[in-house]
């Protein structure tokens, strides 16, 4: 009925896109509300199990070890077999790790299910960027990922304060329990998924990508979105680690704790909605380096504070920069790639991520059993501030894509 109607068959194209847009994104909202329920109070439930300071570190750090290692092949994989059977086979794990928390209570378990948790993670965050990355182009492709940013920061907002009221009703293992739950009701969405493989050709195999890693890590573009988005990332995997532990000495409840971490994600979907304004005013470069200063400046007032209005008010902050930063770095991956090889570059950008996030506790760990947790909060700051510089080297690539991002 519609052949002879180009228009119509637009207009059904363009409303089918727009259907699987919301699906995925509701797909996202529920899979890091299940993962920020349990994920940021795992070092208090360790430190309950008994587990030092340096120890809290290990085991925050081995939710990003493995993921280190199978970043790249997850991004190939996904190419190759699509998007969706990554994401039921990333939510289906991160339900199986949190059961195994849940029904364990150990440390060395604990530290299993991380790891678990975070290999599937890798699976759904790589599988779900891919899919948004295919859905458009220019203007179009921002705000796809604009909107997925804002839906990953909603999730991040109604997780904390969900799981930190549960761990004061029920418990930590009633909790973990109960995101093991909503983990599996993005099972049951992907299902209606519309499949999203790029065309690769016959001669395209996983050791033939593997070797192209090199050729696209000379992309000054990507280099740019990989850096950027491991610097931030380092230093939010200290707050990720050990926030928890300087508010719990303080003398928060988990419930006020859960809330100060909600405040951060509830700034990032705040500033998001002025992405393309700020992008506009500013352009890509100046508006990541903005993020990045925002970030520091709340990761140093941190330790410097005490009370619940000016610790949210940094927890803002260092929201607004992350706000900044996560978008602008994915849209510098998809402006500098191929469609074909989009999963792949996601997938490079996410090892940078999976190495900030294993290094981080660990060297953090270390770094606050010696000179104590607000000092470690200080040091990530001055760090991060130091290493904006890096950014300088590739501005010029950073400038040339904007009129291809459109932003």
């Amino acid at each position: 009925m519609t052949r002879g109607n180009p228009s119509l068959q637009d207009a059904l194209v363009q409303l089918e896109s727009r259907r699987q847009l919301w699906l995925i994104n509701f797909i996202t909202v529920l899979s890091f509300t299940a993962l920020t329920a349990v994920k940021p109070f795992i070092p208090l439930y360790a430190s309950l199990l008994g587990a030092s300071t340096l120890a809290v570190g290990l085991v925050v750090s081995s939710f990003a070890v493995l993921p280190f290692f199978l970043a790249i092949p997850t991004g190939i994989l996904t190419d190759l077999w699509g998007t969706k059977r990554l994401i039921l086979l990333g939510s289906i794990g991160q339900a199986a790790g949190m059961v195994l928390a849940s029904f364990f209570p150990n440390l060395v378990v604990l530290s299993i299910s991380q790891a678990i948790m975070g290999i599937s993670q890798l699976l759904v965050i790589v599988a779900i960027q891919t899919f948004i990355g295919s859905l458009g182009e220019g203007r179009t492709r921002d705000a796809n990922f604009g909107l997925f940013t804002t839906s990953s920061s909603a999730g991040q907002l109604i997780g904390p304060l969900m799981g930190g009221r549960l761990v004061d009703s029920l418990g930590y293992r009633a909790t973990i329990g109960i995101g093991a739950l909503v983990c599996i009701i993005p099972v049951f969405l992907a299902l209606n998924l519309r499949e999203r493989k790029a065309s690769t050709g016959a001669s395209r195999s996983f050791i033939g990508d593997l070797n192209q890693v090199p050729r696209l890590l000379r992309n000054d573009g990507v280099k740019t979105a990989i850096a950027s988005s491991f610097v931030v990332l380092f230093v939010e995997g200290l707050r990720d680690a050990f926030y928890p532990l300087y508010l719990n000495h303080l003398g928060f409840s988990v419930t006020i704790i859960g809330i100060l971490l909600s405040a951060r994600s509830l700034m990032a979907i705040a500033i998001r909605l002025f992405i393309p304004t700020i992008c506009e005013r500013f352009g890509h470069y100046f508006s990541l380096l903005g993020g990045m200063a925002l970030m520091a400046a709340g990761v140093i007032l941190t330790p410097l504070l005490s009370g619940f209005w000016p610790l949210a008010l940094a927890s803002g902050l260092m929201g607004a920069g992350m706000g900044l930063t996560q978008p602008l770095s994915m849209i510098a991956v998809a402006a500098n790639t191929e469609p074909h090889e989009l999963g792949f570059a996601m997938g490079i950008r996410m090892t940078g991520n999976r190495l900030a996030q294993f290094v981080n506790p660990v060297f953090f760990g270390f770094t606050s059993q010696m000179v104590g947790i607000g000092n470690s909060f200080l040091l990530a700051g001055v760090l991060l501030l130091s290493t904006t510089g890096l950014l300088l080297r590739w501005r010029r690539a950073f400038q040339d894509n904007e009129s291809a991002a459109n932003c």
